[in-house]
């Protein structure tokens, strides 16, 4: 009778353990759909935010829309016309593979002011600029300088380039509060450009607590995935316990 109470007590503490660690998941699950929610949200309002990093470049910075496409393409009524054509680019995407993250950016070349005093005269009329740096290339040719009746003055650009480099990054925010939202870095390495817009997507699952567990995430998730084995285990070692003790 005390083995069969104390099998009891086994089996009733495993049932409890597992129920206790379930109850705990969904309390999480929860949490962090709550905190998706606020996410997204964030990020549907969020703007251009621009710093410069340890080489000197320009850096734009954005938060990123994390959500199931379903529910975005939900409220593309209320979106600029950026975030639509973004989302249309991923639904398009999605057909071929899943799209894990994307961008769509914008970006404005502007020179200020850009002075050579230095030409070639091809003749008593027409000469020609050019120039080239790391940041510019370019070749312009004026024509008719002395305009002639009939013969009005012209310019054309034989050559015009603005090479550049961009690097790209998706961050974490350190904000465990808000389960670590995601934001969007974009750099030019040529200062004649800025980035002017940023709209960015990444799936639900791309995040921290998945991506990257803590120990206790990992704990969890081990649990997790094993529960079944681990109570139908405990069970039985408590069967054996409890027959070994009738014995």
């Amino acid at each position: 009778m005390k083995d069969s109470r104390n099998l009891f007590i086994i089996l009733l503490l495993l049932v409890a353990g597992t129920l206790g660690y379930f109850l705990v998941e969904m309390r999480g699950k929860y949490k962090q759909e709550v905190a998706m929610h606020i996410k997204l949200e964030k990020a549907l309002t969020d703007t251009v935010r621009y710093h410069k990093n340890e080489r000197g470049e320009l850096v734009a910075e954005k938060l990123t829309m994390q959500g199931d496409i379903d529910d975005l393409e939900g409220k593309v009524a209320g979106l600029n016309k950026e975030k639509q054509e973004l989302i249309s680019r991923v639904r398009e995407s999605n057909k071929e593979n899943e799209v894990i993250a994307a961008a769509l950016f914008s970006a404005r070349l502007t020179i200020d002011s850009l002075i050579n005093s230095k030409a070639d005269i091809i003749n008593d009329s027409t000469i020609v600029f050019s120039d080239s740096s790391k940041y510019y290339q370019y070749n312009i040719l004026v024509g008719n300088v002395r305009p002639f009746k009939n013969y009005p003055p012209f310019m054309r650009v034989n050559d015009f380039s603005i090479p550049t480099d961009y690097y790209v990054t998706f961050n974490w925010e350190k904000n465990k509060r808000e389960f670590y939202p995601v934001s969007f870095n974009v750099s030019a390495t040529n200062p004649f450009i800025k980035i002017t817009g940023i709209e960015s997507y990444a799936i639900p699952e791309l995040q921290k607590q998945v991506v990257k567990p803590t120990g206790w995430k990992k704990v969890g998730n081990f649990f997790k995935e094993r529960w079944k084995e681990i109570l139908i285990g405990g069970a039985g070692f408590a069967i054996g316990v409890g027959v070994g003790g009738s014995l």
